[in-house]
């Protein structure tokens, strides 16, 4: 309750008049420099919530006059909406002031029903006592306080404080110690979650506005996106706000009379949250300069302001062809590197409808053309009309260079060839090679080495000029620095692999650039909403108007241009002073090959689709039924967690609770079933036991988890439980006869998830008629689909996805849609579940088009391999080997039957024949999940548990016992862990050194690097990054190798095709550590037998370093992964014998040197090998 004198500053009688200035200033006298507070329905002040904790508090205490009443107003639309009004009390007042002004107790919800006592810490100015608010210039304001900010009883207290402070004094702000903090919560959440609770927010953000009305900041820093959102609107994330300033309006009034003379305007700023710096280092530098902007915004520099730039509009082919030649001859562009950016409408250009809208071209930084082909809506610009064909031949002229044939011809321009760089640019890139804008060769990197001549040419005197003498290599990646094109989003991921590589939070980053997406942002947002749509169900901008789109274009090719020669620079030498551009050139030489899997695509099987669908939606339907019917629960939902929960562990932890009273709801009918099982985990990230838990008494602030682990290891624990045995002891009544058990009953819903998880992502119910509910099927007689795979088809029957090439460890992912999750791994479970009826697999849907087939090539036992060479454990590295030799090959080892074997003292022969003789077979299970646990930094315990999810049964002393073994077979393993670990946490010392290296990375043996920040005391980080060092040196490795053989083999395609016009396959997808192609049949054996083991295995020798990428063999041949290669006519279905042999390809199993092929299904009648 309050603890001081309660002091509302009401408006006091006397001769002077209310509306006075006088009045005001003594009013705001008193709240400045006394405890005194605002009245709590002052002009401007947002209303407590019906649900607020003060009135809750106050109630309690015994206050009757305290309220939130809502009333319906009718607005300006006619329409009449729900407004609260506040009736505030002595007794809330007091409250409110005691949470304004100093460190101060409360209890705050935590669920419905659920209080528990908060700390409140208020704010104040950063360098002085806690007082509460008072007057500043400068207000920061953070999400809330926590453990630090607790024990000190101020803001800003802890890391994040300090690290705010320290980055401010570097930037010499001036007065940071005088500016006023307070944080948008006033309290450390008391459940210990950093999530904040709407009715939260809505009772702080009444505190944070008081704040505002005393301090009259006239600038405000957000940190974060929630305080941002708060202050300024749904719209504003750090994403959003990044580099704009904005304005907020609110009134020191104490009285409506009050409010015209003393309506103020405070400049707004966001920056990303000092706490995402603990997790990445790319953010601090993010955070540094978004706070740099914020101190010149205080400085008075107008920050945000639009610069001098020449950005011209190009709409028609003459006025083009003359600024091509203005661009050739600029004496401002100092070299040939041009960036290049289109806008376009669309999902993919050989759709129907598509085109593009705009093309962009920045030859200097501030300089820029946008080129207007079509209308807004489509229509040809009509200065381009009759001429496209004539722009795509200047613009390849341009971009690769063109000399004319007769000098003196002034009708044909003379182009130097070009550099071309872009932003994410294989989306662009697309669109423009369908307009036969031949850009590509000027967008490639270099992809061999170079060696120095005797003879004197512009290259060999640059190279010379580098330091390399005749006859030396300059390597292909050095090369990057001068010749070829670039990608900056790619350049800014070898810099920073987990920083957010979005243009305009690069350009903020890194260049002087006004944040100049503000228009775009605007139209887009009113667009979608007039049309009903999402952002991201937008199909590209072609419907924007020329004056919005073309400024908006014309700025991403300019920043893009500049955060080439800025990325370029940090690339020799990037923020821990490595040498990165070899990371950089190995994705960007594998462009060519994203790009075609862009263009290519996949051929759908749209009655496979169908039938498919049909068939996991009957057995979704039956599955629900018989459940329900089971459990007699008619109404059961297997989608709701609460149901779940009910179902599983009783009705006390369902989690649904009575508004009204707090009490547990029972969901479920009277006599229907509930198993009442032990939850295993809580939903916690990492998940907590539920037995500890229970053993602190905490039950009912954790919720327990149902995901598919935990209904793995409830089916296995209760598989041998009746159900009739638990009727009886849960109700007493009359045994209920039945023959399941609780763990089948565990079983179903984990096994309706499987069928239920591929019907919200592969596969979609199809599209019904909206009046009479009745499918809709299209031209060709097959379903249409509003959602899932088959709804993204192009008009060609094929399905297109995107690649993204920037995951931490150099790992290619796939999106719109996603074919890298189209998993064989649970085609036995759906096997299991639909039976007769999974005629084709899931993948099946994806097929051959006609007179080729699909050969998926996959590197065998990458893992395995990886660990060995990064390790340098010889004996592993001579097992791993001979593991990727063919099982009948008299020098075959299988690495996890041996471990197996030697783990357990077993006395069979170490091949999974041999394990399975004597009843041991998942003992080799058990060694393989122990061999990649340890590679993700699992321990006994966690791998035990994973293994158990996959029904075997493991004690942790056993995953142990295979633990040991595996370190005593390798011993070098442990060592190369441990350093990984080491180097994470900053606790590396290099050999000859006393005291831990200055920076926390890794290498791996291709070049690429892994950084992390420090993690200091946080236990929780530090195991984090302890994990994902020790599993980055193995991943990256085969990621690395599969993008460089990815980019010989579309070399070596590029080649056959120019030389012999002859197309021998296509890159149609890339998953994890395997390619899938489209091959014609002529050249299945080719491909097979001599295009894979040259450029898939031997052009990607891997030579073993440190973790510093320092090569430890100079003088070796390297290591070559294995392949094993599956040829198909549908994807994940080997073609059959018969149809192998009548179109001529090989049959059978092949095999050459390092390369398994399976050709065909073994010949009917004949067993394979």
């Amino acid at each position: 309750m309050a603890r001081r004198k309660i002091i509302l500053n009401r408006p006091t009688g006397g001769t002077v008049s209310p509306t006075s200035d006088l009045v005001y200033h003594r009013q705001l006298q008193r709240v400045r420099e006394t405890d005194a507070i605002y009245p709590l329905d002052s002009p401007g002040l947002p209303s407590l919530p019906p649900n607020s904790a003060f009135v809750s508090y106050a109630k309690a205490l015994g206050d009757e006059e305290a309220s939130v009443i809502e009333d319906s107003v009718k607005g300006d639309d006619g329409k009449v909406k729900k407004q609260r009004r506040l009736v505030a009390s002595v007794m809330l007042s007091g409250l409110v002031q005691d949470a304004l002004r100093a460190p101060f107790k409360m209890p705050v919800s935590i669920g419905p029903h659920r209080e528990k006592q908060a700390d409140f810490i208020p704010g104040h100015l950063w360098g002085r006592a806690v007082t509460g608010p008072r007057q500043a210039d400068v207000m920061v304001i953070n999400k809330m306080p926590w453990l630090s900010e607790v024990r000190e009883g101020r803001q800003f207290a802890g890391k994040e404080g300090k690290l705010l402070i320290d980055i401010l004094n570097r930037l010499k702000a001036k007065k940071c110690g005088s500016w006023y903090v307070t944080s948008l919560c006033k309290f450390m959440p008391p459940d210990w979650k950093k999530n904040l609770k709407a009715v939260w927010t809505k009772d702080c953000l009444h505190l944070l506005y008081h704040e505002i009305k005393i301090v009259q900041p006239k600038y405000i820093l957000c940190l974060g996106t929630d305080v941002s959102k708060a202050l300024l609107g749904s719209y504003a994330s750090v994403t959003a706000m990044e580099g704009r300033v904005e304005e907020l309006t609110y009134t020191s009034a104490f009285t409506e009379s009050q409010v015209a003379a003393h309506t103020h305007t405070a400049k707004v700023m966001t920056v990303t949250h000092p706490s995402a710096v603990i997790r990445d280092q790319s953010a601090g530098r993010q955070l540094e300069r978004g706070l740099g902007r914020f101190a010149s915004l205080v400085n008075g520099v107008d920050v945000g302001a639009k610069e001098k730039v020449d950005h011209r509009m190009i709409d028609s082919f003459d006025e083009l062809f003359a600024t091509l030649a203005d661009i050739e001859n600029d004496e401002d562009k100092e070299d040939n590197v041009i960036a290049v950016d289109a806008e376009w409408h669309g999902n993919h250009p050989n759709n129907k409808g598509a085109y593009v809208r705009t093309i962009q071209i920045s030859w200097a930084p501030g300089k820029a053309i946008g080129i207007k082909l079509h209308e807004a809506g489509g229509a040809l610009a009509e200065g381009f009309e009759g001429r496209m064909e004539d722009m795509a031949i200047l613009l390849t002229q341009f971009f690769n260079g063109h000399k004319p044939e007769v000098e003196s011809s002034r009708d044909e321009p003379s182009y130097c060839k070009k550099r071309v760089v872009g932003h994410f640019f294989n989306s662009d890139l697309e669109w423009l090679v369908a307009l036969d804008i031949n850009i590509q060769p000027a967008f490639n990197a270099p992809l061999r080495d170079y060696e120095v001549p005797d003879k004197r040419t512009i290259r060999s005197n640059l190279y010379r000029s580098e330091g390399f003498k005749v006859g030396e290599i300059v390597p292909a990646w050095y090369r990057t620095k001068f010749e070829g094109g670039a990608d900056t989003g790619l350049m800014a991921h070898a810099v920073e692999e987990t920083a957010s590589y979005k243009l305009e939070t690069l350009a903020m980053r890194y260049t002087s650039a006004p944040r100049y997406d503000a228009d775009l942002m605007e139209w887009r947002t009113s667009y979608c909403k007039d049309n009903g749509l999402s952002s991201s169900s937008m199909e590209g901008y072609g419907e924007c108007p020329d004056d919005v789109l073309l400024p908006y274009g014309m700025y991403d090719a300019d920043v893009t241009l500049r955060l080439f020669y800025a990325l370029d620079v940090l690339l020799d030498e990037d923020y821990e002073d490595n040498n990165c551009r070899e990371a950089f050139w190995e994705s960007q030489i594998a462009t060519p090959s994203v790009l075609e899997i862009h263009q290519t695509g996949i051929t759908v099987d749209r009655q496979r689709v169908d039938f498919l669908t049909a068939r996991f939606l009957e057995a979704k339907l039956n599955m629900e039924k018989e459940l329900r019917e089971l459990i007699r629960w008619p109404e059961f939902n297997i989608r709701s967690t609460q149901h779940v929960k009910e179902f599983l562990f009783g009705h006390e932890l369902n989690g649904k609770l009575d508004k009204d009273t707090g009490d547990k709801i029972r969901i479920r009918p009277a006599d229907a079933i509930s198993l009442n099982l032990n939850p295993i985990f809580d939903t916690n990230k990492p998940p907590k036991p539920w037995v500890e838990i229970v053993k602190m008494g905490k039950v009912h602030e954790h919720a327990p988890s149902t995901d598919k682990q935990v209904l793995s290891l409830l089916a296995q624990e209760y598989s041998d439980v009746e159900l009739d045995t638990f009727e009886d002891a849960r109700y007493g009544g009359e045994p209920k006869t039945a023959s399941i058990t609780r763990g089948a009953l565990v079983n179903k819903v984990r096994d309706y998830r499987f069928i239920d998880q591929v019907l919200k992502t592969v596969l979609r119910p199809p599209a019904r008629d909206e009046e009479t509910d009745e499918e809709i099927y299209d031209e060709q007689g097959n379903l249409e689909y509003s959602d899932g795979l088959a709804s993204m088809c192009c008009d060609d029957g094929r399905v297109r996805t995107y690649i993204y090439q920037t995951k931490e460890t150099g790992r290619w992912s796939s999106a719109r849609p996603n074919l890298q999750n189209i998993s064989k791994q649970r085609d036995p479970d759906y096997r299991r579940l639909l039976g007769d009826e999974y005629k084709y697999s899931l993948r099946s849907i994806l097929k051959a088009a006609p007179g080729t087939v699909l050969i998926e090539a996959d590197y065998v036992g990458a893992e395995l391999f990886g660990m060995a060479i990064m390790s340098g454990d010889e004996n592993m590295i001579s097992h791993a080997r001979r593991n990727q030799l063919p099982e009948d090959d008299e020098n075959f080892y299988d690495i996890h039957s041996n471990v197996a074997c030697f783990a357990f003292k077993l006395g069979c022969a170490p091949t999974k024949s041999g394990l399975a003789a004597i009843g041991k077979k998942h003992i080799r299970i058990v060694a393989k999940s122990v061999i990649f646990g340890i590679a993700y930094g699992r321990g006994a315990k966690a791998i035990a548990v994973a293994a158990k999810e996959q029904g075997i049964d493991v004690s942790t002393k056993e995953a142990q016992a295979v633990i040991d073994a595996i370190f005593n077979m390798y011993p070098r393993l442990e060592p190369f862990f441990e350093e990984c670990r080491l180097r994470a946490t900053g606790k590396w010392i290099a050999p000859g050194m006393q005291k831990p290296v200055e920076h926390n990375y890794l290498c791996n043996c291709f070049g690429r690097f892994r950084r992390f920040p420090g993690s200091d005391d946080d236990r929780s980080l530090a195991s984090e990054f302890e994990r994902q060092a020790m599993n980055f040196p193995i991943q990256s490795m085969i990621a690395s190798a599969m993008s460089r053989a990815i980019a010989y083999l579309h070399d070596y395609k590029m080649r056959q095709l120019r030389n012999f016009d002859r197309n021998l396959f296509n890159i149609v997808l890339q998953i994890h550590d395997a390619i899938l192609f489209e091959v014609p049949y002529e050249h299945v054996e080719h491909f097979c037998e001599y295009v894979l083991p040259t450029y898939m295995r031997d052009s990607v020798a891997i030579h073993p370093t440190d973790l510093d990428g320092i090569p430890s063999d100079l003088n070796g041949e390297g290591y070559k992964l294995g392949i094993e290669a599956d040829v198909m006519d549908y994807w994940g279905e080997v073609v059959s014998f018969d149809k192998a042999e009548k179109n001529g390809m090989p049959t059978g199993t092949g095999k050459v040197p390092g390369c398994i092929v399976n050709y065909s299904k073994p010949k009917p009648g004949k067993k394979s090998c």
